[in-house]
């Protein structure tokens, strides 16, 4: 898309570019964008996203667009990689923006305020993605009441101590208890949907996905990048938003969900902490 120019004048732009990289989830760059969209809005700058070259994603097959951040959102500003190239003196700085991150290790309310503010002025999922949520969502759930959890598995040991599946078991027994009629799972792991329905039975609601590892190796860094990849973990993260209760740990995924509702209380598995909005 083209910015308008008025003949002769040069308008001036500050932009802020977020870069993609190796070994990252999608909702890493997520908040990645999120943490540059904050510090934009201090320097009265605008924030482009390149993922053009993220492992795990890039799929040959998708021709719309060569960047992956556009695969399934819309870029948070006017700014177009043409406008870049066209007027390099514009970008400020270009950066993973894995420092200072905005997300702390621990979601608290203060912060998901923050997030979520930015995430209504400025992250716009694709519509179609958007639409397919709510589908699922309408014929599976929308009569319950939900306890949604996302069971992050593969790599999180690497990260820190994982949080024994028995955890999940009785905080989730607890809730069932208080009134909750139903569980959405998110998980990357084909085991703990297996350990879950053998558990819960036909409690049990968790979206179709293609991708689940069967092992211990994160999915997105295995050796099939494509877009629906991406969309899977999307569409998850927008169900647990739907859910009446979240049962989250320390992860990107669950964190955005507890974001992009703001409504949505939450049990900090991490710390038995409960929050309500």
């Amino acid at each position: 898309m083209e910015i308008w120019r008025p003949i002769g004048v040069e308008i001036l732009k500050k932009v802020l570019v977020v870069q993609g990289g190796s070994g990252r989830g999608l909702f890493s760059f997520v908040f990645s964008a999120l943490t540059a969209l904050q510090k934009a809005e201090s320097l009265n700058a605008e924030v482009y996203v390149n993922l053009s070259h993220l492992p795990g994603y890039k799929d040959p097959l998708y021709t719309l667009t060569s960047n992956v951040w556009e695969y399934y959102f819309e870029q948070p500003s006017t700014v177009r990689e043409a406008d870049l190239l066209a007027h390099p003196e514009w970008i400020l700085e270009t950066d993973t923006y894995v420092k200072n991150h905005i997300l702390p290790f621990l979601l608290t309310e203060p912060v998901r305020n923050t997030i979520s503010a930015l995430i209504q002025k400025y992250i716009r999922i694709h519509p179609e993605i958007i639409d397919k949520a709510h589908a699922f969502w309408e014929a599976n759930n929308s009569s319950y009441k939900v306890l949604g959890i996302h069971k992050r598995g593969t790599d999180y040991a690497y990260h820190m101590n994982p949080i024994p599946l028995s955890t999940y078991f009785e905080a989730a027994e607890q809730k069932l208890s208080e009134g909750f009629e139903k569980i959405f799972l998110a998980t990357d792991e084909v085991a703990m949907i297996e350990a879950f329905q053998k558990k819960f039975g036909d409690r049990l609601s968790f979206y179709p996905c293609e991708f689940r590892s069967k092992s211990s190796s994160p999915i997105h860094l295995g050796a099939h990048p494509c877009y629906q990849l991406g969309e899977e973990a999307i569409l998850e993260a927008l169900c647990l938003s739907k859910s009446q209760h979240l049962l989250k740990t320390s992860s990107n995924v669950s964190s955005f969900s507890a974001c992009w509702n703001p409504k949505l209380s939450w049990t900090h598995l991490d710390l038995q902490q409960e929050h309500r909005a």
